[in-house]
């Protein structure tokens, strides 16, 4: 009996990693290549007000990202498996899903975005994976053990605390015994970067406009990473709401948060533009 895996799975699951992102970056401008429509992209003055970048540059990013989460998954001997059901948590136009395609069918594709816009722009890009808006706080809309990955590009470095634990604990009720996280998160890596411009900033200083935001945010609220250092928990509240903002968290407060209910199988603070963690639900969980 043949199963219906999606035309990027059947097609391409044994290409090789340049043929794969060369295809996605080939379907930014021209989507439909040898009879199959690729998902499509946003304007590109949308792409970059959601995430900074687009086009090329945006497709490079998620495809570093998937190829670091499914090359340290097989090294730790749990690969990705296209009967598994993955989740892209704070989607935007939905870019990270995409290098994922040729690994997991994508009936088996799910995405959430709290922004209704934003969620109505992934689904009108990419019919092929279920995008839902989900709610700023937990739950889900999902039932329990529903998934077997989770990816998380961006978000966790935005969260206060009280969401960043409440989030954590929510994956663990829709993941299956054994499932993964990898999410990034700002840490060791960002501190290193903006310990290299002087302080206080001058107005005409050269100086990414993120990482100018940053520094100045943190001349309020911890301007000598005595908070982050001390491993507590850095918010700041960048972007006038509580909800959201930008965030620190060192390896060590990661640890600690983590230790009760989850393996973790990767911290890195060199590999991608932020740091990334992977963790692995413990089966009695």
């Amino acid at each position: 009996m043949h199963i219906d895996h999606g035309p990027f799975v059947e097609r391409w699951a044994n290409a090789t990693d340049s043929a794969w992102l060369t295809l996605l970056i080939k379907a930014c401008h021209e989507p439909l290549i040898d009879d199959v429509m690729f998902p499509t992209l946003p304007p590109t003055e949308v792409q970059r007000a959601i995430q900074g970048n687009s086009e090329e540059i945006a497709v490079r990013g998620s495809f570093a990202f998937y190829r670091f989460i499914r090359d340290c998954l097989a090294g730790a001997g749990i690969p990705l498996n296209q009967s598994g059901r993955l989740l892209d948590f704070g989607t935007g136009w939905g870019r990270i899903t995409r290098p994922f395609m040729r690994d997991i069918p994508t009936q088996n594709l799910y995405a959430v975005e709290p922004s209704a816009e934003w969620a109505r722009i992934a689904r009108q890009c990419n019919p092929y994976v279920s995008i839902s808006q989900s709610e700023v706080a937990p739950p889900l809309p999902f039932r329990k053990k529903f998934f077997r990955y989770i990816v998380a590009y961006s978000i966790f470095s935005h969260l206060p605390e009280d969401l960043f634990d409440a989030w954590i604990d929510e994956f663990k009720r829709v993941l299956e015994p054994g499932g993964v996280v990898a999410f990034t998160f700002l840490g060791d890596r960002i501190v290193r970067e903006l310990s290299k411009y002087e302080r206080p900033l001058k107005k005409d200083s050269e100086i990414h406009f993120w990482h100018r935001i940053l520094v100045e945010a943190l001349e309020k609220h911890d301007p000598d990473y005595r908070k982050y250092h001390k491993n507590a928990f850095v918010f700041l509240p960048t972007h006038q709401t509580p909800s959201y903002g930008d965030s620190f968290i060192s390896p060590a407060l990661l640890r600690k948060k983590l230790a009760k209910d989850w393996d973790i199988l990767v911290i890195d603070s060199s590999a991608l533009a932020q740091d990334i963690c992977i963790i692995q639900k413990r089966n009695a969980s």
